[in-house]
């Protein structure tokens, strides 16, 4: 008669095996917990490029020679609340004017974006 053997895990392979499982799983929620913020920043930064494009493109619809100095406004876009500041300044060339636009959220410092423009004197402006 041959004795039995029974073969299985014994409990500290289970429990490393466990351990394992759960480093595996905390290391996984972390990038997923990443992926997620670079994802929600990626569409911060896009919609301020928006802003300030928009920004942009409104100076050239005026058709006017803006004036050396800063401006600051609020816009919304995509359901979400932007500052710009806008800062004109002269170039070495009289006909044109630098304009830098930097988007930020309310509140917060860090710009998400910051834009320069050039923008061409209008025909028949002696401003």
């Amino acid at each position: 008669m041959r004795a039995l053997t029974i073969r299985g895990f014994t409990l500290i392979e289970v429990l490393i095996a466990l351990a394992i499982l759960a480093i595996a799983l905390a290391a996984a929620a972390r990038a997923a917990s990443v992926a997620t913020g670079n994802a929600e920043e990626t569409r911060l930064r896009a919609l301020a490029t928006w802003v300030a494009q928009n920004r942009i493109a409104e100076l050239q619809a005026l058709n006017v020679f803006p004036n050396n100095g800063s401006a600051s406004g609020r816009s919304s876009m995509g359901a979400t609340e932007f500052e710009w500041q806008q800062i004109t300044a002269e170039t070495p060339n009289s006909a044109f004017r630098k304009v830098t636009i930097t988007v930020s959220r309310p509140g917060i410092e860090q710009a998400l974006v910051k834009m320069n423009a050039f923008l061409v004197r209008p025909p028949g402006s002696n401003s």
